[in-house]
Parts: C-alpha cells; sequence; structure tokens
C-alpha cells in the first residue's frame, strides 16, 4: 500500500466524507506557516506543533482530549 503525507490523508478524507463528519487535527513537526495555512485550507480542524519532550507531548494529549471531550459542543 503506498504511503501518504499528513496533508495527501487530509486530501482524501476531505473528498471521501463531509467536511461535518471527521474532525481532523495535524500533528506535526513543521512550524512553516505555508504548510499550516495549506492544512486549514485543506479542512483540518486543528494543527498542533509536535511538543519535544516525552512530557510536554503527554499534557498536549490531555489538552486535546480535554477540549474535544470535554469543552467543545459538537453536533
Amino acid at each position: 500500500m503506498p504511503k501518504k503525507n499528513g496533508l495527501e490523508a487530509v486530501r482524501e478524507i476531505r473528498r471521501k466524507s463531509l467536511p461535518s463528519k471527521i474532525s481532523i487535527i495535524i500533528f506535526s513537526n513543521s512550524k512553516s506557516p505555508e504548510e499550516v495555512q495549506l492544512s486549514y485550507d485543506l479542512g483540518v480542524n486543528s494543527f498542533i506543533q509536535k511538543p519535544l519532550s516525552y512530557q510536554e507531548h503527554l499534557q498536549c494529549i490531555k489538552n486535546i482530549h480535554s477540549f474535544w471531550f470535554q469543552t467543545a459542543q459538537l453536533p
């Protein structure tokens, strides 16, 4: 099976499903403003730069979980 990068996967997901059906969070090493903008243009819901340390990574995942499952009002 051919491998895809994250943006290729986003394009395919958005092409095959209604935008409101799937929330997409990009978790990337990139700091590129162009990549961030392209990600949002393709329909991602959030772009997060990966933390460097394990502890920061865990806290980031907890924050994402808290936002999407406790804070956000979803249809």
